[in-house]
């Protein structure tokens, strides 16, 4: 493995792995342009706003269901079932829960289903499918472009650093959207960090790897030449 690298690839090999790269980078560039035309400006308000949401609604609605949460906890463990004042219109709530547990997870559901219609987010169960989902694609055409810079001309602490930030924008992404969703609007900050690795890292591998295979067996066959 220590004496292969990709420079010595045969001039179809070189071809087939710059198309392969090519094709990622357009992939990429649709996807970005995707993003751009769902989602609007890239920015760390944008984010906020689209898996938080304006972050004075956000928390007025939380402290609202919070309220609700307690209150009604408070009668269920008191032997209540008829809620009275504000929390009136969740009686029927009382009445249907089989258990504090039960109640619980009904008041939840209210208060998700709000978020969403309200602040227009996606909900967890939307964010954890399409979690799964682009992370296991995004490992999948990172991977091989990671593990191709390994066989470049390069120290293994340069090339294995460079061959691993697009795999750390991957790791990050959607658990960083995730947390935003549910803990703080502050990860927003970690989606685009992990986006721009993704893309930065995309950049470099490409660059080094065309080096390697396109211009580096050219610049050594000069050097031949000019000692001979």
């Amino acid at each position: 493995m220590s004496d292969w690298r990709l420079n010595r690839l045969p001039w179809g090999g070189k071809l087939a792995v710059s198309a392969f790269l090519v094709a990622i980078g357009v992939g990429y560039l649709f996807a970005v342009a995707q993003l751009r035309h769902s989602h609007g400006s890239l920015t760390y308000s944008q984010v906020v706003r689209d898996y938080y949401g304006r972050p004075s609604a956000r928390e007025s609605i939380d402290l609202y269901w919070a309220n609700v949460r307690s209150g009604l906890t408070s009668l269920w463990r008191n032997g209540d079932r008829d809620a009275t004042d504000e929390l009136a219109q969740y009686s029927d709530l009382l009445g249907r829960a089989t258990s504090l547990d039960h109640l619980r997870d009904l008041i939840d559901d209210l208060h998700e289903t709000e978020l969403m219609v309200k602040l227009g987010i996606p909900s967890v169960a939307q964010i954890v499918s399409l979690g799964h989902t682009h992370t296991f694609g995004h490992a999948a055409f990172f991977m091989p472009i990671c593990a191709l810079v390994l066989f470049v001309s390069l120290p293994w602490s340069v090339k294995g650093v460079v061959a691993t930030i697009p795999l750390l924008g991957v790791i990050f992404d959607y658990p960083a959207v995730y947390l935003t969703r549910v803990a703080a609007p502050e990860f927003a900050g970690v989606v685009i960090a992990a986006g721009l690795l993704m893309g930065v890292g995309y950049v470099a591998c490409f660059a080094i790897l065309a080096v390697e295979m396109w211009v580096m067996p050219f610049t050594r066959g000069k050097r031949r030449r000019s000692v001979d």
